[in-house]
């Protein structure tokens, strides 16, 4: 998650497998956080919840994967991503608006850390509508960017992501194959990035719903 900006879980999956970001990447856009508001404060994201997560990225003419998990607990997000070895690469913490980092890779980030949570967000956290809508596309403002939710027998089955000033032109593309709604996650997401021009498919290895308590253990394998 080698960027172009937003190049998040992708570009880790690069930096892990490779140990390199590679020559093309716009360090200077890389170096833009962002807009918060793109973020679902941790507050607004219902339950308590850890997911364990397999990634297979298309960044390029590179390909690879790697492990993840995603943790809600009470009122923070807590992402680790796992280098090949199965040892954490980095722990980004979400509470509210405010985001801190934990790395364990040598070396400066080529990126803001927010640009991974950017896309998990996209995936997961900006809102389903409560009421499955008649089928439709449907438009909705979400920071910076336009949301185009499409609706096809009751599920929701892709979001369309676009800047509203156009900058970076192109779609950031979410489908969700079999639909999802607010009560159900899906278990495959396809997330296509045409503006850095990478591929993301994010499969549910497990979910565990968790209780709003001080956590107790620690998500990452015993064998870090």
């Amino acid at each position: 998650m080698s960027p172009r900006l937003a190049v998040p879980l992708l570009l880790l999956g690069l930096a892990c497998a490779s140990g390199r970001t590679g020559p093309e990447l716009r360090k200077a856009e890389l170096a833009r956080a962002g807009d918060p508001s793109a973020l679902v404060a941790t507050y607004d994201i219902p339950g308590s919840f850890l997911i364990r997560q397999q990634l297979r990225f298309r960044f390029g003419d590179e390909e690879g994967s790697f492990q993840a998990v995603v943790q809600k607990l009470c009122d923070e997000v807590r992402v680790v991503g796992l280098t090949p070895f199965g040892s954490p690469a980095f722990a980004i913490h979400q509470r509210g608006l405010d985001v801190r980092v934990e790395s364990y890779l040598p070396g400066p980030w080529p990126f803001d850390p927010r640009q991974i949570l950017l896309d998990v967000h996209r995936i997961y956290f900006v809102p389903i509508a409560e009421t499955a809508p008649p089928d439709a596309i449907y438009a909705t403002r979400h920071g910076d960017e336009t949301l185009f939710d499409r609706w096809s027998s009751g599920r929701l089955v892709e979001r369309t992501f676009r800047r509203v000033d156009g900058d970076p032109p192109g779609r950031i593309v979410v489908s969700y194959p079999g639909g999802a709604t607010r009560g159900s996650p899906p278990r495959e997401v396809r997330l296509e990035n045409e503006r850095y021009d990478y591929e993301i498919t994010v499969t549910t290895l497990s979910r565990t719903e968790l209780v709003c308590a001080p956590a107790t253990e620690d998500p990452l394998p015993a064998n870090r």
